[in-house]
């Protein structure tokens, strides 16, 4: 295998509404968020998630009152290119 470039992106998918555990999808590529729709649960809010985007995978930071998600992309790098200015050729 040569040299790869991998680059984690990662996304908000939802915010808690205090008080209580309610919460509120953010707006992204990858989700349609409806601002006025206020899940009554978690779980209301992750099957909502994973029934638009199919992901299964969440990280959720319980201090901050966010869930993210996160992807993943591979490229393969080119081979490094010489130079005759620098006299490497």
């Amino acid at each position: 295998m040569g040299n790869q470039l991998s680059i984690e992106l990662e996304y908000l998918l939802a915010s808690r509404i205090p008080p209580g555990d309610r919460w509120n999808l953010a707006s992204s590529d990858i989700i349609q968020a409806d601002s006025t729709i206020i899940y009554e649960s978690l779980t209301d809010v992750l099957d909502e998630i994973h029934q638009q985007t199919g992901i299964k995978q969440f990280y959720i930071d319980a201090v901050a009152g966010t869930i993210h998600s996160t992807s993943t992309s591979t490229t393969p790098l080119s081979a490094n290119r010489q130079y005759s200015l620098y006299g490497e050729t």
